[in-house]
Protein backbone atom coordinates (compact mmCIF):
# COMPACT_ATOMS: atom_id res chain seq x y z
CA UNK A 1 0.00 0.00 0.00
CA UNK A 2 3.06 2.42 1.14
CA UNK A 3 4.91 1.76 -2.10
CA UNK A 4 1.62 2.04 -4.44
CA UNK A 5 0.46 5.81 -3.01
CA UNK A 6 4.30 6.40 -3.06
CA UNK A 7 4.22 5.89 -6.62
CA UNK A 8 1.34 8.45 -7.86
CA UNK A 9 2.37 11.50 -5.86
CA UNK A 10 5.63 10.78 -7.66
CA UNK A 11 4.05 11.19 -10.70
CA UNK A 12 1.78 13.71 -9.48
CA UNK A 13 5.05 15.45 -8.56
CA UNK A 14 6.75 14.81 -12.28
CA UNK A 15 3.29 16.17 -13.99
CA UNK A 16 3.64 19.29 -12.27
CA UNK A 17 7.28 19.81 -13.06
CA UNK A 18 7.03 18.84 -16.52
CA UNK A 19 4.01 21.60 -17.11
CA UNK A 20 6.89 24.26 -16.17
CA UNK A 21 9.22 22.74 -18.42
CA UNK A 22 6.49 23.16 -21.59
CA UNK A 23 5.41 26.46 -20.82
CA UNK A 24 9.03 28.07 -20.76
CA UNK A 25 9.84 26.51 -24.29
CA UNK A 26 9.23 29.12 -27.02
CA UNK A 27 7.04 27.44 -29.79
CA UNK A 28 8.58 25.77 -32.82
CA UNK A 29 8.80 28.21 -35.91
CA UNK A 30 9.00 25.82 -39.31
CA UNK A 31 11.91 27.86 -41.18
CA UNK A 32 10.83 26.80 -44.53
CA UNK A 33 7.31 28.47 -44.04
CA UNK A 34 7.88 31.82 -45.61
CA UNK A 35 9.69 30.59 -48.11
CA UNK A 36 6.70 28.36 -49.47
CA UNK A 37 3.87 30.54 -48.88
CA UNK A 38 3.89 31.85 -51.84
CA UNK A 39 4.12 28.99 -54.00
CA UNK A 40 1.89 26.74 -55.69
CA UNK A 41 2.31 23.10 -56.62
CA UNK A 42 2.40 22.89 -60.13
CA UNK A 43 3.71 19.31 -62.64
CA UNK A 44 7.03 20.01 -64.56
CA UNK A 45 6.76 16.26 -65.71
CA UNK A 46 8.95 13.26 -64.22
CA UNK A 47 12.65 12.38 -64.37
CA UNK A 48 12.67 9.54 -66.25
CA UNK A 49 12.27 7.68 -69.35
CA UNK A 50 8.70 7.56 -71.51
CA UNK A 51 8.39 10.40 -73.22
CA UNK A 52 9.21 9.73 -76.41
CA UNK A 53 7.59 11.40 -79.48
CA UNK A 54 5.81 8.59 -81.18
CA UNK A 55 3.62 10.00 -84.00
CA UNK A 56 2.81 12.92 -85.98
CA UNK A 57 -0.32 14.72 -87.30
CA UNK A 58 -0.29 17.50 -90.03
CA UNK A 59 -2.64 19.49 -91.73
CA UNK A 60 -2.15 19.31 -94.83
CA UNK A 61 -3.85 22.37 -96.50
CA UNK A 62 -1.69 24.06 -94.01
CA UNK A 63 1.26 22.34 -92.87
CA UNK A 64 2.19 24.90 -90.12
CA UNK A 65 -0.26 23.15 -88.39
CA UNK A 66 0.26 19.86 -86.63
CA UNK A 67 0.27 18.06 -83.51
CA UNK A 68 2.98 15.89 -81.74
CA UNK A 69 2.25 12.79 -79.89
CA UNK A 70 4.74 12.62 -77.15
CA UNK A 71 4.39 8.99 -75.73
CA UNK A 72 4.15 10.55 -72.18
CA UNK A 73 3.51 13.76 -72.47
CA UNK A 74 0.18 14.56 -74.25
CA UNK A 75 -0.57 15.95 -77.41
CA UNK A 76 0.91 18.90 -78.66
CA UNK A 77 -0.25 21.57 -81.10
CA UNK A 78 1.47 23.94 -83.26
CA UNK A 79 -0.12 26.73 -85.56
CA UNK A 80 2.92 28.75 -86.80
CA UNK A 81 5.20 25.46 -87.85
CA UNK A 82 6.89 24.51 -84.62
CA UNK A 83 8.21 28.46 -83.22
CA UNK A 84 5.56 28.13 -80.57
CA UNK A 85 3.65 25.03 -79.26
CA UNK A 86 1.34 24.61 -76.84
CA UNK A 87 -0.23 21.22 -74.97
CA UNK A 88 -4.16 20.59 -75.28
CA UNK A 89 -4.41 17.22 -74.09
CA UNK A 90 -3.31 18.35 -70.61
CA UNK A 91 -7.16 18.13 -68.87
CA UNK A 92 -7.50 14.67 -70.08
CA UNK A 93 -7.10 11.75 -67.94
CA UNK A 94 -4.10 10.06 -69.73
CA UNK A 95 -0.91 11.71 -70.92
CA UNK A 96 0.51 8.52 -72.29
CA UNK A 97 0.08 8.49 -76.58
CA UNK A 98 0.28 6.28 -79.02
CA UNK A 99 -1.30 8.04 -82.17
CA UNK A 100 -3.01 10.88 -83.52
CA UNK A 101 -4.87 11.76 -87.07
CA UNK A 102 -6.45 14.66 -88.37
CA UNK A 103 -9.62 14.16 -91.34
CA UNK A 104 -7.88 15.94 -93.95
CA UNK A 105 -10.75 17.56 -95.55
CA UNK A 106 -12.08 18.58 -92.22
CA UNK A 107 -8.89 19.32 -89.88
CA UNK A 108 -10.56 20.59 -86.99
CA UNK A 109 -11.50 16.87 -86.49
CA UNK A 110 -9.12 15.26 -84.43
CA UNK A 111 -8.42 11.41 -83.38
CA UNK A 112 -6.07 10.47 -80.40
CA UNK A 113 -4.86 6.91 -79.94
CA UNK A 114 -3.85 6.84 -75.83
CA UNK A 115 -1.35 3.93 -74.57
CA UNK A 116 2.24 3.89 -76.19
CA UNK A 117 2.47 1.40 -79.09
CA UNK A 118 5.95 1.17 -78.34
CA UNK A 119 6.09 -2.02 -75.81
CA UNK A 120 9.70 -1.25 -73.92
CA UNK A 121 10.21 -1.12 -70.54
CA UNK A 122 8.99 2.75 -69.72
CA UNK A 123 5.80 1.70 -71.53
CA UNK A 124 2.39 2.86 -70.26
CA UNK A 125 -1.47 2.60 -71.28
CA UNK A 126 -3.97 4.58 -71.81
CA UNK A 127 -7.54 4.46 -71.57
CA UNK A 128 -8.85 4.30 -75.05
CA UNK A 129 -9.31 6.96 -78.38
CA UNK A 130 -10.28 10.79 -77.75
CA UNK A 131 -12.14 13.11 -79.95
CA UNK A 132 -11.61 16.58 -80.84
CA UNK A 133 -14.46 18.51 -83.21
CA UNK A 134 -12.49 22.02 -82.59
CA UNK A 135 -8.28 21.68 -83.10
CA UNK A 136 -8.08 20.24 -79.81
CA UNK A 137 -10.02 22.81 -77.55
CA UNK A 138 -12.01 20.33 -76.57
CA UNK A 139 -11.81 16.84 -76.35
CA UNK A 140 -14.39 13.47 -75.85
CA UNK A 141 -13.60 9.96 -74.87
CA UNK A 142 -14.68 7.90 -77.56
CA UNK A 143 -14.18 4.33 -75.80
CA UNK A 144 -12.22 1.45 -76.65
CA UNK A 145 -10.76 2.00 -72.55
CA UNK A 146 -9.29 -1.44 -72.17
CA UNK A 147 -7.29 -1.34 -75.58
CA UNK A 148 -4.45 0.17 -73.49
CA UNK A 149 -1.73 0.52 -76.41
CA UNK A 150 -2.20 1.95 -79.65
CA UNK A 151 -0.33 1.79 -82.81
CA UNK A 152 -1.93 3.62 -85.41
CA UNK A 153 -5.40 5.63 -86.06
CA UNK A 154 -5.93 6.38 -89.87
CA UNK A 155 -8.77 8.41 -90.55
CA UNK A 156 -11.05 9.17 -93.98
CA UNK A 157 -9.72 11.85 -95.94
CA UNK A 158 -13.11 13.46 -96.49
CA UNK A 159 -15.48 11.60 -93.69
CA UNK A 160 -14.44 13.24 -90.10
CA UNK A 161 -16.80 10.13 -88.82
CA UNK A 162 -14.80 7.02 -90.45
CA UNK A 163 -11.51 5.94 -88.84
CA UNK A 164 -10.01 2.69 -88.32
CA UNK A 165 -7.91 2.19 -85.01
CA UNK A 166 -4.66 -0.79 -84.89
CA UNK A 167 -4.95 -1.61 -81.00
CA UNK A 168 -1.97 -3.89 -79.61
CA UNK A 169 -4.23 -4.59 -76.50
CA UNK A 170 -2.21 -5.30 -73.36
CA UNK A 171 1.47 -5.94 -73.38
CA UNK A 172 1.57 -8.09 -69.65
CA UNK A 173 -0.77 -10.45 -70.91
CA UNK A 174 -3.89 -11.96 -73.08
CA UNK A 175 -6.49 -9.09 -73.83
CA UNK A 176 -9.56 -9.73 -76.19
CA UNK A 177 -9.85 -5.94 -76.59
CA UNK A 178 -7.03 -6.33 -79.38
CA UNK A 179 -7.46 -5.98 -83.07
CA UNK A 180 -8.81 -3.16 -85.64
CA UNK A 181 -11.22 -1.55 -84.83
CA UNK A 182 -13.13 1.13 -87.53
CA UNK A 183 -16.19 3.79 -86.46
CA UNK A 184 -18.38 5.63 -89.13
CA UNK A 185 -20.17 7.54 -86.61
CA UNK A 186 -16.85 9.53 -85.11
CA UNK A 187 -16.34 7.18 -82.16
CA UNK A 188 -19.86 6.54 -80.75
CA UNK A 189 -19.38 3.14 -81.57
CA UNK A 190 -17.20 0.89 -82.84
CA UNK A 191 -16.80 -2.72 -84.53
CA UNK A 192 -13.60 -5.04 -84.30
CA UNK A 193 -13.22 -5.39 -88.01
CA UNK A 194 -10.39 -7.86 -87.32
CA UNK A 195 -9.70 -9.86 -84.54
CA UNK A 196 -6.99 -12.49 -84.90
CA UNK A 197 -6.79 -14.07 -80.73
CA UNK A 198 -6.18 -12.84 -77.65
CA UNK A 199 -2.88 -12.52 -78.21
CA UNK A 200 -2.38 -10.68 -81.51
CA UNK A 201 -3.17 -7.09 -81.88
CA UNK A 202 -2.51 -4.89 -84.28
CA UNK A 203 0.06 -1.96 -84.63
CA UNK A 204 -0.31 -0.53 -87.95
CA UNK A 205 -3.05 0.52 -90.70
CA UNK A 206 -2.28 2.47 -93.54
CA UNK A 207 -5.05 3.77 -96.12
CA UNK A 208 -4.74 3.82 -99.61
CA UNK A 209 -4.78 6.96 -100.99
CA UNK A 210 -6.69 7.02 -103.54
CA UNK A 211 -9.23 4.77 -102.49
CA UNK A 212 -9.98 4.58 -99.05
CA UNK A 213 -11.66 1.68 -98.90
CA UNK A 214 -8.60 -0.55 -99.44
CA UNK A 215 -6.11 -0.01 -96.40
CA UNK A 216 -2.89 -2.48 -95.05
CA UNK A 217 -2.91 -3.42 -91.71
CA UNK A 218 0.25 -5.35 -89.58
CA UNK A 219 -0.42 -7.45 -86.83
CA UNK A 220 1.91 -8.61 -84.13
CA UNK A 221 1.89 -10.84 -81.26
CA UNK A 222 4.22 -9.15 -78.46
CA UNK A 223 3.98 -9.87 -74.87
CA UNK A 224 6.65 -8.07 -71.75
CA UNK A 225 6.59 -9.75 -68.54
CA UNK A 226 8.51 -8.26 -65.31
CA UNK A 227 11.47 -9.47 -65.96
CA UNK A 228 12.41 -8.97 -69.87
CA UNK A 229 14.38 -5.48 -69.80
CA UNK A 230 14.06 -3.49 -72.24
CA UNK A 231 12.89 -5.96 -75.04
CA UNK A 232 9.53 -7.52 -74.85
CA UNK A 233 9.96 -11.23 -73.72
CA UNK A 234 8.10 -12.64 -76.98
CA UNK A 235 8.78 -10.28 -79.81
CA UNK A 236 7.24 -12.88 -82.61
CA UNK A 237 4.56 -14.92 -83.15
CA UNK A 238 2.26 -17.57 -85.83
CA UNK A 239 -0.36 -14.90 -85.58
CA UNK A 240 1.38 -11.77 -86.77
CA UNK A 241 1.47 -10.65 -90.32
CA UNK A 242 0.38 -8.29 -92.72
CA UNK A 243 -3.26 -8.02 -94.04
CA UNK A 244 -5.33 -6.29 -96.97
CA UNK A 245 -8.78 -5.14 -97.18
CA UNK A 246 -10.20 -3.62 -100.27
CA UNK A 247 -14.31 -3.27 -98.91
CA UNK A 248 -13.82 -0.66 -95.85
CA UNK A 249 -12.87 -3.88 -93.42
CA UNK A 250 -15.45 -6.07 -93.82
CA UNK A 251 -12.90 -8.77 -95.55
CA UNK A 252 -9.53 -9.23 -94.63
CA UNK A 253 -6.61 -11.19 -96.63
CA UNK A 254 -3.45 -11.92 -95.10
CA UNK A 255 -0.76 -11.02 -97.69
CA UNK A 256 1.87 -13.73 -99.03
CA UNK A 257 3.49 -13.65 -102.41
CA UNK A 258 6.89 -13.51 -101.83
CA UNK A 259 6.95 -11.88 -98.21
CA UNK A 260 8.66 -14.34 -95.42
CA UNK A 261 6.95 -18.09 -94.76
CA UNK A 262 7.31 -20.70 -92.04
CA UNK A 263 8.62 -18.00 -90.01
CA UNK A 264 6.52 -16.21 -86.90
CA UNK A 265 6.25 -12.41 -87.37
CA UNK A 266 7.28 -9.60 -85.57
CA UNK A 267 6.67 -5.65 -86.02
CA UNK A 268 6.21 -4.54 -89.46
CA UNK A 269 5.30 -1.49 -90.58
CA UNK A 270 3.87 -0.03 -93.75
CA UNK A 271 3.92 2.50 -96.17
CA UNK A 272 2.15 3.60 -99.12
CA UNK A 273 3.65 5.33 -102.25
CA UNK A 274 1.25 8.81 -102.70
CA UNK A 275 2.20 9.47 -106.26
CA UNK A 276 1.01 5.83 -107.25
CA UNK A 277 -0.26 3.80 -104.56
CA UNK A 278 0.09 0.75 -106.38
CA UNK A 279 3.19 0.49 -104.77
CA UNK A 280 3.30 -0.28 -101.37
CA UNK A 281 6.89 -0.72 -98.80
CA UNK A 282 7.23 -2.67 -95.55
CA UNK A 283 9.60 -3.26 -93.27
CA UNK A 284 9.52 -6.79 -91.98
CA UNK A 285 10.46 -8.62 -88.55
CA UNK A 286 10.51 -12.30 -88.45
CA UNK A 287 11.67 -14.65 -86.00
CA UNK A 288 14.82 -15.76 -88.08
CA UNK A 289 15.73 -11.74 -88.69
CA UNK A 290 19.74 -11.40 -87.38
CA UNK A 291 19.82 -9.03 -83.85
CA UNK A 292 16.41 -8.50 -82.83
CA UNK A 293 17.32 -8.33 -79.58
CA UNK A 294 19.86 -5.73 -80.25
CA UNK A 295 19.54 -1.77 -80.26
CA UNK A 296 21.28 -1.97 -83.73
CA UNK A 297 18.53 -4.87 -85.02
CA UNK A 298 19.34 -6.33 -88.96
CA UNK A 299 21.68 -3.96 -90.74
CA UNK A 300 20.71 -3.06 -94.09
CA UNK A 301 22.21 -5.13 -97.50
CA UNK A 302 26.13 -4.20 -97.64
CA UNK A 303 28.13 -2.48 -100.46
CA UNK A 304 30.97 -4.18 -102.28
CA UNK A 305 34.27 -2.60 -103.33
CA UNK A 306 32.75 -1.75 -106.69
CA UNK A 307 30.03 0.52 -105.14
CA UNK A 308 26.84 -2.20 -105.64
CA UNK A 309 25.05 -3.58 -102.96
CA UNK A 310 25.50 -7.35 -102.82
CA UNK A 311 22.76 -9.91 -102.72
CA UNK A 312 20.00 -9.66 -100.65
CA UNK A 313 19.32 -12.28 -98.08
CA UNK A 314 16.89 -14.55 -97.67
CA UNK A 315 13.31 -13.40 -97.59
CA UNK A 316 12.88 -15.30 -94.32
CA UNK A 317 15.09 -13.23 -92.22
CA UNK A 318 12.93 -10.31 -93.29
CA UNK A 319 13.68 -7.28 -94.01
CA UNK A 320 12.68 -4.05 -96.13
CA UNK A 321 10.03 -5.31 -98.93
CA UNK A 322 8.44 -3.44 -102.31
CA UNK A 323 4.77 -4.77 -103.83
CA UNK A 324 4.24 -3.03 -107.56
CA UNK A 325 0.53 -4.03 -107.60
CA UNK A 326 -0.71 -3.27 -104.12
CA UNK A 327 0.44 -5.78 -102.22
CA UNK A 328 -0.35 -9.27 -104.49
CA UNK A 329 2.97 -9.81 -104.96
CA UNK A 330 6.30 -8.94 -103.05
CA UNK A 331 10.11 -8.74 -103.33
CA UNK A 332 12.68 -7.58 -100.62
CA UNK A 333 15.00 -5.08 -101.69
CA UNK A 334 17.31 -4.93 -98.76
CA UNK A 335 18.27 -6.83 -95.22
CA UNK A 336 17.84 -3.50 -93.06
CA UNK A 337 15.13 -4.11 -89.64
CA UNK A 338 16.54 -1.29 -87.04
CA UNK A 339 15.84 -2.56 -83.49
CA UNK A 340 12.28 -4.36 -85.13
CA UNK A 341 9.94 -4.02 -81.73
CA UNK A 342 10.79 -0.92 -80.89
CA UNK A 343 10.46 0.96 -84.27
CA UNK A 344 8.82 -0.65 -87.35
CA UNK A 345 8.64 2.71 -89.35
CA UNK A 346 9.25 3.02 -93.15
CA UNK A 347 8.55 5.86 -94.94
CA UNK A 348 8.69 7.07 -98.72
CA UNK A 349 9.01 10.32 -100.20
CA UNK A 350 5.34 11.52 -101.30
CA UNK A 351 6.89 12.50 -104.75
CA UNK A 352 9.70 10.51 -105.30
CA UNK A 353 9.90 6.43 -104.43
CA UNK A 354 13.31 6.20 -104.90
CA UNK A 355 13.69 8.32 -101.43
CA UNK A 356 12.81 5.67 -98.75
CA UNK A 357 12.82 6.19 -94.95
CA UNK A 358 13.44 3.66 -92.38
CA UNK A 359 13.19 5.22 -88.71
CA UNK A 360 15.49 3.43 -85.99
CA UNK A 361 17.95 4.06 -83.80
CA UNK A 362 20.08 5.40 -86.30
CA UNK A 363 17.99 7.60 -89.41
CA UNK A 364 18.35 5.79 -92.87
CA UNK A 365 18.03 7.25 -96.14
CA UNK A 366 18.06 5.73 -99.41
CA UNK A 367 18.17 7.16 -102.85
CA UNK A 368 18.05 4.54 -104.93
CA UNK A 369 14.57 3.18 -104.22
CA UNK A 370 15.72 0.70 -100.97
CA UNK A 371 19.45 -0.93 -102.89
CA UNK A 372 21.01 1.08 -100.61
CA UNK A 373 20.42 2.81 -97.08
CA UNK A 374 23.01 5.45 -96.08
CA UNK A 375 22.62 6.59 -91.86
CA UNK A 376 22.23 10.35 -91.77
CA UNK A 377 24.26 11.48 -89.35
CA UNK A 378 23.07 14.55 -87.69
CA UNK A 379 19.44 14.67 -86.50
CA UNK A 380 18.66 15.74 -83.30
CA UNK A 381 19.40 12.47 -81.09
CA UNK A 382 19.61 8.88 -82.37
CA UNK A 383 16.05 6.80 -81.90
CA UNK A 384 13.48 7.85 -84.43
CA UNK A 385 9.68 6.84 -84.37
CA UNK A 386 7.78 9.29 -86.46
CA UNK A 387 8.24 10.90 -89.76
CA UNK A 388 6.05 13.40 -92.49
CA UNK A 389 7.14 14.64 -95.27
CA UNK A 390 4.98 17.09 -97.44
CA UNK A 391 3.32 16.56 -100.62
CA UNK A 392 4.48 18.72 -103.86
CA UNK A 393 2.23 21.62 -104.81
CA UNK A 394 2.30 24.05 -107.25
CA UNK A 395 3.18 27.00 -104.39
CA UNK A 396 5.39 24.92 -102.27
CA UNK A 397 8.30 26.33 -103.41
CA UNK A 398 7.26 29.40 -102.52
CA UNK A 399 5.60 28.63 -99.39
CA UNK A 400 8.81 27.11 -97.80
CA UNK A 401 10.49 30.37 -98.97
CA UNK A 402 8.06 32.42 -96.83
CA UNK A 403 8.02 29.92 -93.87
CA UNK A 404 11.53 29.46 -93.71
CA UNK A 405 11.95 33.61 -93.92
CA UNK A 406 9.59 33.91 -91.05
CA UNK A 407 11.62 31.50 -89.11
CA UNK A 408 14.65 32.93 -90.05
CA UNK A 409 14.00 36.21 -89.09
CA UNK A 410 10.92 36.76 -87.36
CA UNK A 411 11.13 37.25 -83.38
CA UNK A 412 11.34 34.36 -81.08
CA UNK A 413 9.40 32.86 -78.69
CA UNK A 414 9.32 29.94 -75.74
CA UNK A 415 7.56 27.18 -76.69
CA UNK A 416 4.23 27.37 -74.68
CA UNK A 417 4.72 30.46 -73.64
CA UNK A 418 4.51 34.72 -75.16
CA UNK A 419 6.52 35.57 -78.13
CA UNK A 420 9.20 37.51 -76.92
CA UNK A 421 11.74 39.39 -79.10
CA UNK A 422 15.15 38.69 -78.99
CA UNK A 423 15.06 35.49 -77.77
CA UNK A 424 15.55 32.39 -79.14
CA UNK A 425 14.08 29.39 -77.16
CA UNK A 426 16.46 25.95 -76.22
CA UNK A 427 14.53 23.10 -76.01
CA UNK A 428 15.30 20.83 -73.01
CA UNK A 429 13.69 18.22 -71.56
CA UNK A 430 14.02 16.35 -68.01
CA UNK A 431 15.01 12.87 -67.57
CA UNK A 432 18.66 11.03 -67.17
CA UNK A 433 20.11 13.03 -70.07
CA UNK A 434 19.90 16.67 -69.46
CA UNK A 435 21.33 17.68 -73.03
CA UNK A 436 19.97 20.85 -74.99
CA UNK A 437 17.66 20.52 -78.14
CA UNK A 438 19.52 22.53 -81.03
CA UNK A 439 17.87 26.46 -81.53
CA UNK A 440 14.49 27.05 -83.24
CA UNK A 441 17.36 28.65 -85.51
CA UNK A 442 19.30 25.93 -86.38
CA UNK A 443 16.57 23.53 -86.62
CA UNK A 444 14.79 25.32 -88.97
CA UNK A 445 17.53 26.64 -91.13
CA UNK A 446 20.28 24.49 -91.29
CA UNK A 447 19.21 20.76 -90.40
CA UNK A 448 18.33 19.94 -94.12
CA UNK A 449 16.92 16.64 -95.44
CA UNK A 450 14.03 15.58 -97.82
CA UNK A 451 13.78 16.08 -101.18
CA UNK A 452 9.73 16.89 -101.22
CA UNK A 453 9.93 19.85 -98.86
CA UNK A 454 10.33 20.07 -95.45
CA UNK A 455 9.97 17.07 -92.78
CA UNK A 456 8.99 16.97 -88.94
CA UNK A 457 11.50 14.06 -87.87
CA UNK A 458 11.22 13.75 -84.06
CA UNK A 459 13.03 11.80 -81.80
CA UNK A 460 12.59 10.74 -78.32
CA UNK A 461 11.33 13.71 -75.52
CA UNK A 462 12.37 11.87 -72.02
CA UNK A 463 10.68 14.98 -70.88
CA UNK A 464 6.95 14.31 -71.30
CA UNK A 465 6.43 16.80 -72.50
CA UNK A 466 8.47 20.43 -73.74
CA UNK A 467 10.18 22.80 -71.86
CA UNK A 468 12.04 26.27 -72.31
CA UNK A 469 14.49 28.60 -71.90
CA UNK A 470 15.54 31.96 -73.24
CA UNK A 471 18.88 31.07 -75.15
CA UNK A 472 21.88 31.20 -72.69
CA UNK A 473 20.10 31.10 -69.45
CA UNK A 474 20.28 27.52 -67.53
CA UNK A 475 17.82 25.80 -65.79
CA UNK A 476 18.48 25.18 -62.36
CA UNK A 477 20.29 21.88 -62.07
CA UNK A 478 20.74 20.95 -65.77
CA UNK A 479 24.18 21.52 -67.43
CA UNK A 480 24.53 23.28 -70.45
CA UNK A 481 25.57 21.21 -73.84
CA UNK A 482 24.99 22.37 -77.44
CA UNK A 483 24.19 18.54 -78.20
CA UNK A 484 21.43 17.65 -80.33
CA UNK A 485 18.48 16.20 -78.60
CA UNK A 486 14.95 14.59 -78.31
CA UNK A 487 11.84 16.47 -79.93
CA UNK A 488 10.94 17.75 -83.40
CA UNK A 489 12.97 18.42 -86.11
CA UNK A 490 11.76 20.83 -89.25
CA UNK A 491 14.04 20.67 -92.09
CA UNK A 492 14.96 22.43 -95.42
CA UNK A 493 15.16 20.69 -99.40
CA UNK A 494 19.04 19.95 -99.16
CA UNK A 495 19.98 16.89 -97.43
CA UNK A 496 22.57 16.46 -95.13
CA UNK A 497 25.91 14.60 -95.78
CA UNK A 498 24.80 10.76 -95.12
CA UNK A 499 27.48 8.49 -93.69
CA UNK A 500 29.17 5.45 -95.14
CA UNK A 501 26.49 3.36 -96.93
CA UNK A 502 26.11 -0.67 -95.45
CA UNK A 503 26.83 0.56 -92.07
CA UNK A 504 24.59 -0.94 -89.08
CA UNK A 505 23.06 1.68 -86.53
CA UNK A 506 24.84 -0.08 -84.31
CA UNK A 507 28.42 1.37 -85.85
CA UNK A 508 28.87 4.45 -84.43
CA UNK A 509 25.37 5.66 -83.71
CA UNK A 510 26.26 8.77 -82.26
CA UNK A 511 25.15 8.62 -78.78
CA UNK A 512 24.54 4.93 -78.35
CA UNK A 513 26.29 1.90 -77.75
CA UNK A 514 27.30 -0.25 -80.86
CA UNK A 515 25.28 -3.94 -81.85
CA UNK A 516 25.07 -5.88 -79.04
CA UNK A 517 25.67 -3.59 -76.23
CA UNK A 518 23.86 -3.35 -73.31
CA UNK A 519 20.39 -1.36 -74.11
CA UNK A 520 18.36 0.89 -72.50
Amino acid sequence: MFRTLSAAVAACVLAYLSSFTSAAQPPKVNPYAPVVAGLKARCVGPANTGGRVADLAVVESNPDTFYVAAAGGGVWKTTDGGHTFAPVFDDQPTQCIGAVAVCQAKPEVVYVGTGEGNPRNSVSWGSGVYRSADGGKTWKHCGLADTHHIGRVAVHPTDPDTAYVAALGHCWGPSKARGLYKTTDGGKTWECVKFIDENTGFVDVQMDPDDPDTLYAAAWQVRRDGFSGGNPRAQVGPGGGLFKTTDAGKTWEKMGGGLPEKVGYGRCGLCVYRKNPKVVFAVVHTSETVGQFTNAGQPPTLVGKDGKPVPVGRAETGGIFRSEDRGATWKKINDLVPRPFYYGQIRVDPADEKHLYVLGVGFFHSTDGGATFAMIARTIHPDHHALWGEPERPDAHDRRRRRRAVRLEGPRADVGSEARAGHRPVLRRGGRYPHAVPRLRRVAGQRELGRAGRHAVPGRNHARGLAARPHGRRLPGRRRSDRPEHGVLRVAERRAQPRERGRGEGAGAEGHSPAGARQE
